[in-house]
């Protein structure tokens, strides 16, 4: 017996539909991992890499992979599996991981083939989720990942037979292991967990850094304020509570689903969690000597973001805290990347003090399932123009009206930190910071209206 996989009940409507397909497909398979056994709740389709470099190019970059934010047209592939570009998969998995809450992930991969086809390419299907996991594990959290499983989902056109297995990604000769595939009802068995966090951040960047590239500096910025999230003590629902404490108790003391009866389905209400970090700076036994460096740049980040996250309803509050830890340094990680793709904006002579423009957060549920995913949008975009990348990298069709566009919004001139002007030596300068700083990251407040948020600005210092 291997590894349990539970599948919610529409992935087994959505496998028969790839099936009539009559085509080969691959993609990814986006859940949750359990202690016990992984949860999948929606299969994304990698869009087809030649429709792509027809109408516009995704540039891949082995060192930097930097994602466009645009992404393919068309899901229907060209060519061969044999010939299928695993970086690309990869590619996807990354893109996709970026528009996921806290709490789900990417688990594998799955393909639709004929027997003749799968019984040739297995070696192929290891390159490609090897790929993957190597993509996904350039974040640098949680820092102790210990063995990591992924999944191969392979559909059968020919026989409509599913086999499912599993590979250990952090050991390179791992041989596959069987994997137990099972449908159940789990679509609506999610709590959502949101996390208000309160920034004031300021990273000097050495002048022997200046040469590297903007996504660089962002990220070695911010790894110390990555380690304090996640060092971070978590309050729930104001409590200190227990790591193996079960998030969600009913009364008495039990599980908040209880035991279900004879002929009944458990009945699983949402819950809506609410955790605050509070950061352990003055319990920390080892203090660091102060190191006088050169600085040639400022890197500040100031205001409000909130994470969130989604956990099937028998989680710990140890496993709740991490997936919401995880999510805000991804998201801020993300939007960080985001901005630095256009690196246009990084023009120390001509523009000494910029404000980067950061996006917005907005979210749509996944059908059928009480789980939202996101997408990022720049101030002057509007919702609408998220409902393509959702479309295209998830598969999912909706409609302008059912984003939730109001978790977050951009803040007007008032709310700049007087801190970059105090910066400007003339009026004139003065005057061009204040016209540029006109994009924020805000607050993510699960549906309540925006009340503050984060600034983050890039400040040459010059000669």
């Amino acid at each position: 017996m291997g590894r349990a996989i539970i599948a919610d009940d529409s992935i087994e409507q959505s496998i028969h539909l790839l099936i009539s397909e009559k085509t080969w497909l691959i993609g990814v398979l986006i859940g949750q991992v359990t202690p016990l056994k992984d949860i999948i709740i929606h299969l994304a389709i990698t869009p087809s890499q030649e429709e792509s470099e027809k109408t516009e190019r995704i540039e891949i970059n082995a060192e930097e992979e930097k994602p466009s934010k645009k992404s393919p047209k068309s899901n229907v592939p060209v060519g061969s599996l044999t010939t299928c570009d695993e970086k690309w998969v990869a590619q996807h998995a990354k893109q996709v991981t970026r528009m996921l809450p806290g709490g789900i992930e990417v688990l594998g991969i799955f393909v639709v083939a004929s027997s003749e086809v799968l019984k040739d390419i297995q070696p192929k299907l290891r390159q490609i989720l090897f790929a993957v996991s190597k993509t996904l594990n350039r974040l640098p959290f949680p820092p102790e990942k210990g063995s990591i499983n992924r999944t191969i989902l392979q559909i059968d056109q020919t026989t409509r037979k599913l086999t499912c297995r599993t590979f250990e990604v952090s050991d390179l000769r791992s041989e596959a292991k069987p994997a137990d595939l099972k449908f159940q009802p789990v679509a609506n068995r999610w709590h959502q967990v949101n996390c208000r966090l309160c920034l004031d951040w300021k990273v000097p960047v050495a002048i022997e850094t200046l040469t590297a590239s903007l996504t660089k500096q962002l990220q070695t910025g911010l790894h110390p304020l990555c380690i304090e999230i996640w060092n971070s003590l978590a309050l729930v629902d104001g409590k200190l509570r227990d790591d193996d404490d079960q998030l969600i108790s009913s009364p008495d003391g039990s599980s908040a689903t209880g035991k279900k009866s004879k002929g009944r389905q458990d009945v699983v209400v949402q819950e809506v969690v609410n955790i605050d970090l509070c950061t352990q700076t003055m319990l920390t036994k080892e203090f660091k000597q102060p190191m006088v460096a050169k600085c040639g740049a400022q890197l500040s980040l100031r205001g409000i973001v909130q994470g969130r996250a989604y956990l099937h309803s028998k989680t710990t509050v140890g496993a709740t805290v991490q997936a919401v830890k995880l999510d805000l340094i991804r998201t801020l990680l993300s939007r960080c990347e985001i901005v630095s793709e256009d690196e246009s904006i990084y023009e120390h002579e001509q523009d000494p003090a910029t404000v980067l423009e950061t996006p917005m957060r907005v979210f749509v549920r996944l059908p059928g399932t009480t789980v939202s995913v996101c997408d990022y949008i720049f101030n002057g975009e509007s919702s609408g123009d998220s409902v393509e990348p959702f479309k295209e990298l998830l598969g999912i069709t909706i409609e302008t009206d059912q984003i939730e566009s109001d978790c977050e919004s951009f803040p007007g001139d008032e709310d700049l930190q007087d801190e970059q002007l105090s910066r400007c030596s003339s009026q004139n300068e003065l005057d061009i910071v204040k016209e540029r700083a006109r994009s924020y990251l805000a607050p993510l407040l699960g549906g309540a209206a925006a009340v503050a948020a984060v600034v983050m600005s890039y400040l040459y210092m010059g000669e």
